[in-house]
């Protein structure tokens, strides 16, 4: 239990004299709070039906997973059963963990399952469910880092309660009519349910339920008025309508979870007249978020739900508070003294910037080959940026080649270049050194959408305007080591509102895809983007255009493993003619055979690729596939001759990369082939010709977007 404390209030019922309320101290809010923490949390607060047990999943390093719900009471030993059939959950795993805090409605339970199988689909249920379902619940485990099995996961920050008491058809005074939903508007909530088949996990960095909106919500007429002594019933209403509307996603998919400003206290809303001073004891210092969530601290030597890290398949995420701790004597923003939110901090001086430097640089970047790292607030961007956080922590970023960088905050969704210190890479997306940054705090919250009116900065490339502004969330696609695709997904009817894939330069190694577990490889977006903007429409700054590649654009990567039963022993001849190339349609996969003297023998695969190979008495085969997800061989040309690597293995390659000397991966076209290494791609493919890397050229490229 937290320390009880006396706090000054408001007057007795809200939007009354708010100027001089603070100064008015209500003797009763100390004994109600006194009295709170001697009772239950079932002290007649809200209609128990209201409420389901919250039930939400995270993963807990590489072979756990952390199964948290809520009850009324508190339980002696919390129990989760579990097994890989939902007719046999054979094994059981107990707790002791059984919390919460003072004006909670609920305990928090919570029981991390290890020894887990990696990539394997679980079935579980806890015990004291309120509601228990017809059937157990599911998840999947964690890929285990090294696999480079292609995957998207989905991102959402700032995204509060849907519904009467959030972001609705209708809204209190002051806000704008665009901010609210229109009859039948699918919202975030049931956007990201819809799609859950298309993502491993949901990443949400801060700014969760907007609780603390109550107040705003109340004194402009949306909510009914209350007194302050009551306002603490509506604070931890609004958290579990909003924990109850994520069930559908939480109870079946990792929720990993980082704190921002709204998590803080329960007056952070934006109402003038008030602060923190009117919040009860349970409903500060980020008391709740500390309560309710377990993230994977004590996995990655983080502090609680505040920075932490985990591995997922190829990529290492890093999750920062940017509210807090930022160290070397920075002052946080939510910290005394930093603005009016009075917390933290959580970590002894300097903790979370010791322990970010350590966990990057112990990053094994052949199993883990990126890395991406989420705070809340974003220090570039179109408002009042986090300039202390940009000290905290850009250089620590920049030093250990950090791929993107996502944040929130600000209500508005904008794709920025890869930035150091306020100027853009020169490269752009085609290999930058410095890490790319993506704001997206449109997921929808009460007040709706910020207005995108600020002067633009150099580095912005992409932002949707406040005449077309939408709500939605991002996905992230991996397609392998060196290629990652976000997308801002509208959450109206989850079309591609913009798309923008980065290019790393590096070797990636081979991987053999899980039928059951690719979502990349198996469920392609026949319809992949609609009504694409590819400016910020609000101005008309030419310089902050996009490039001529079409932003609406989206294409759909994997990488095949096939096994060569028979090479020809010796191929000197490429006959193929050449043909034009569909430009929506790229190579899945090449498979290379030793070169040597004169043949027309054809490689002999194992096993049949989905789609029609053509590629006969060729030194290479490929295949390609449409957006649509069909395939066909598309072999647009080839030198007049091969160059000779007699002697090597035959090798199967992903994604578009030929390897072996003198050998060319046929995907686009290659207009000139030499024994020295000469080779220009006009289309389609990237190819690797003699250890060197060559990038498309030219409008029709399909793998890196030159933004």
């Amino acid at each position: 239990m937290l320390a009880i404390e006396d706090h000054p209030a408001a007057s007795p019922v809200l939007g009354e004299e708010k100027s001089a309320a603070k100064m008015r101290p209500i003797s009763c809010i100390s004994a109600l709070a006194a009295l709170l923490t001697l009772v239950s949390p079932t002290f007649a607060l809200v209609d128990k039906k209201s409420i389901n047990s919250q039930t939400r999943l995270a993963y807990a390093g590489s072979t756990g997973m952390t199964v948290s719900w809520n009850t009324f009471n508190q339980i002696s030993e919390p129990t989760v059963k579990y097994g890989l059939s939902p007719d046999a959950l054979i094994y059981t795993v107990t707790s002791n963990v059984s919390v919460t805090y003072p004006t909670s409605l609920t305990y928090n339970n919570h029981v991390k399952i290890t020894g887990l199988q990696p990539d394997t689909l679980y079935y579980y249920l806890p015990t004291t469910l309120l509601q228990p379902p017809a059937a157990p619940y599911s998840f999947r485990t964690s890929r285990p880092a090294g696999d480079h099995t292609p995957y998207t996961m989905a991102i959402a920050v700032d995204l509060g309660t849907m519904g009467s008491e959030g972001l609705y058809t209708s809204a209190g005074k002051g806000v704008s009519p665009n901010n609210v939903l229109t009859p039948g508007e699918r919202n975030t909530i049931e956007s990201l349910a819809l799609a859950l088949d298309e993502f491993d996990f949901l990443w949400h960095p801060g700014d969760i339920a907007y609780a603390d909106y109550w107040l705003k919500e109340e004194i402009q007429g949306f909510e009914p008025n209350t007194t302050i002594e009551d306002g603490y019933k509506v604070y931890e209403s609004i958290l579990n309508e909003y924990y109850d509307e994520m069930t559908p996603i939480t109870t079946v998919k990792a929720y990993m979870v980082g704190p921002g400003n709204h998590e803080a206290n329960c007056d952070n809303g934006g109402t003038g007249g008030y602060d923190a001073s009117i919040c009860m004891p349970g409903q500060t210092n980020f008391t709740g978020f500390i309560n309710h969530f377990r993230m994977p601290s004590e996995e990655s030597g983080g502090t609680g739900n505040f920075w932490y890290s985990f591995d997922q398949g190829m990529v290492h995420y890093v999750q920062i508070d940017t509210e807090t701790d930022l160290g070397h004597g920075l002052i946080g923003p939510d910290e005394p003294l930093g603005g009016t939110e009075d917390s933290g901090p959580f970590g002894l001086l300097n903790a979370q910037v010791d322990w970010l430097v350590a966990d990057l640089a112990a990053v094994d970047r052949t199993k883990t080959p990126w890395v991406i790292v989420s705070g809340h607030r974003p220090w570039f961007a179109s408002g009042d940026v986090c300039t202390t956080c940009q000290e905290a922590f850009e250089d620590i970023l920049v030093d250990n080649n950090v791929d993107l960088v996502f944040s929130g905050h600000f209500h508005i969704y904008e794709r920025n270049d890869p930035i150091k210190n306020g100027t853009s890479d020169p490269n752009g997306l085609n290999n930058p050194t410095w890490p790319w940054y993506i704001t997206n705090g449109a997921a929808g919250h009460y007040d709706g959408l910020d207005s995108f009116d600020t002067p633009l900065q150099s580095y912005q490339r992409f932002g949707l305007s406040t005449e077309n502004a939408t709500y939605g969330w991002s996905k992230l696609t991996f397609h392998n080591c060196t290629h990652l695709t976000h997308e801002f997904v509208a959450s109206n009817n989850n079309s591609v509102i913009d798309s923008a894939t980065l290019y790393k330069n590096r070797t990636c190694p081979l991987s053999t895809p899980s039928s059951s577990s690719s979502i990349a490889a198996s469920t392609p977006s026949a319809t992949p983007t609609s009504s694409a903007i590819s400016t910020f429409s609000a101005f008309t700054n030419s310089s902050t255009t996009t490039s001529s590649l079409p932003l609406t654009t989206s294409t759909v990567y994997t990488t095949s493993l096939i096994t060569i039963t028979h090479c020809a022993a010796t191929v000197t001849n490429c006959p193929a003619r050449s043909t034009e190339v569909v430009t929506s349609t790229i190579a899945l996969y090449t498979t290379v055979c030793p070169v040597a003297a004169a043949s027309t023998a054809t490689p002999i695969a194992s096993s049949t690729p989905k789609g029609v190979s053509s590629a006969a008495a060729v030194a290479s085969s490929s295949a390609g596939s449409s957006i649509a997800g069909s395939s066909t061989a598309a072999i647009a040309a080839s030198s007049p001759a091969v160059v000779s690597s007699a002697g090597a293995a035959a090798t199967t390659l992903g994604v578009s990369t030929a390897q072996a000397s003198g050998t060319i991966s046929v995907g686009g076209t290659a207009s000139k082939t030499t024994s020295g290494g000469l080779l220009q791609v006009t289309g389609g493919a990237r190819a690797n010709f003699a250890g060197v890397n060559f990038l498309p050229m030219g409008a029709a490229a399909l793998f890196v977007a030159l933004l």
